[in-house]
Order: C-alpha cells, then sequence, then structure tokens
C-alpha cells in the first residue's frame, strides 16, 4: 500500500487513490469508481426517487427519465413505502416492457415497509426508466426507489 497516493479531485470533492499501474479509485456520497488505462472504468453506484403512484392508471414511472443509465448492470432495486398504498393487492418494479423484471413488492404495503428486489443482474444497453406497476389505481401511495448498478466504460484507446 505504499503506493497509494490520497488527494482530492479539484472541484469534484471525490476522494482519490491511486495505485501504481494506473489504476485509481474515487469515492463520493452516490457510489465509488474503479478507473484503470486508457478511459476504462467501472462505478458502482446508487440513485434515488420518490414516486407518488398515479391514481388514475396502474403505472407510475421514475420522474428522473433514464435514472439507471446505459451500458449499466442493475443489480437490485432498494424500495421504501413513503406513504401507505391503498387498494392494490399486487405492486411490482419494472420497465417499459416487462412489469415485473426488477421484482415484486412484499406486503404490508404501508408505510415504513421495505426490502430489497434481487434478481438476475441486467445489462441495459438503454437509459432505462423504472416503473412501479399496482394491480390496480391506487387510492393513494408513494414509494422510494434506490437502484444499485455498475457502470461499465469501455476503454477509449
Amino acid at each position: 500500500m505504499a503506493n497509494i497516493n490520497k488527494n482530492v479531485m479539484a472541484g469534484t470533492g471525490r476522494k482519490v487513490y491511486k495505485w501504481a499501474h494506473g489504476m485509481q479509485v474515487a469515492a463520493d456520497e452516490t457510489g465509488f469508481a474503479l478507473a484503470g488505462d486508457n478511459g476504462a472504468y467501472a462505478h458502482s453506484k446508487m440513485a434515488g426517487e420518490n414516486i407518488t403512484l398515479e391514481t388514475a392508471s396502474v403505472s407510475s414511472d421514475a420522474v428522473g427519465n433514464g435514472i439507471v443509465p446505459i451500458n449499466s448492470r442493475l443489480i437490485a432495486v432498494g424500495w421504501y413505502v413513503t406513504t401507505s398504498i391503498t387498494t392494490a393487492t399486487s405492486v411490482t418494479i419494472g420497465d417499459g416492457t416487462t412489469v415485473d423484471r426488477f421484482g415484486t413488492l412484499s406486503t404490508p404495503f404501508t408505510a415504513g415497509n421495505t426490502g430489497v428486489t434481487l434478481g438476475t443482474p441486467w445489462l441495459l444497453t438503454a437509459a432505462t426508466t423504472l416503473r412501479v406497476t399496482t394491480s390496480t389505481a391506487a387510492g393513494a401511495g408513494a414509494i422510494r426507489l434506490v437502484p444499485y448498478y455498475e457502470k461499465i466504460n469501455a476503454p477509449t484507446s
């Protein structure tokens, strides 16, 4: 570990540790990154958003279009019910194609209930918006979703 050189990248607030052979590790409040030679990197990250469920529809999208960026591997989605979900008997997390691609919430759907959906990690070839789908239009409800993912960048040279 004698080759580690600790500093803070100018203007970013990220703490960076440099090893020999060009390998770097950086961390901030959203995750950490491993950077190698020629622009290649892997960034473990998470993002979060509170979604107020639609009362006139069975699906509600995260506002942040592309909350999980292109060339990412989605590992899990954490969830926390911020406002009790009423009238629905099932709640799933998916995308615009498959309603339960990222999992199904466990009951009860009362405020404070929390969990993590795990499954086969998905390599996303396009930016992806998370969609919450309920069995019937929700009478009320809100849920915080936190996708955990790895952003992969190929070498640039």
